[in-house]
């Protein structure tokens, strides 16, 4: 978790707060929430704080992770303690990609656009062409995987 130090520069005065405020609103839940590349940073604090800051020393607070579309947080994700994944939530809309792509379909997204390039200069015509390949490769396969399979075979 050397993310969390490296953005949060002064976790000890986080902590300290953190602490002081689960104290002092006793019987509430801790929620975590976030969006996007929020969303993942907020399924990675629920984890640090749970293991690293809470380290069992408030075992009565109920602590939730509500996280919008996030890009994969966790791989793979059988790997995550139980006692960390029955309270984290993820919210993905159906035809959005980020949750979906890992390093190995953007490369694959990258080269469904290079084809588009070749197709003619007309940007609206490439993007009528990203699109519908797109929401064919939704429509037809569970995963963005899969897709990119099908790209590189046409």
């Amino acid at each position: 978790m050397d993310l969390v130090r490296n953005v949060c520069p002064s976790e000890k005065t986080v902590e300290a707060s953190l602490k002081k405020l689960i104290k002092d609103k006793k019987g509430w839940p801790l929620v975590i929430t976030g969006h996007s590349l929020g969303g993942g940073s907020s399924c990675l604090m629920y984890v640090h704080i749970k293991t690293m800051i809470f380290k069992g020393e408030f075992p009565d607070v109920k602590m939730l992770c509500y996280a919008f579309a996030p890009p994969p947080t966790f791989y793979p994700v059988e790997k995550l303690k139980p006692e960390h994944s029955n309270d984290i939530f993820v919210f993905v809309n159906d035809n959005d990609i980020v949750p979906r792509a890992g390093a190995y379909d953007l490369v694959n997204i990258i080269l469904l656009m290079r084809k588009a390039d070749t197709l003619n200069p007309d940007i609206t015509l490439k993007q009528m062409f990203i699109h519908s390949k797109y929401k064919e490769y939704i429509k037809n396969t569970t995963s963005v995987r899969k897709a990119a399979h099908a790209v590189k075979e046409n």
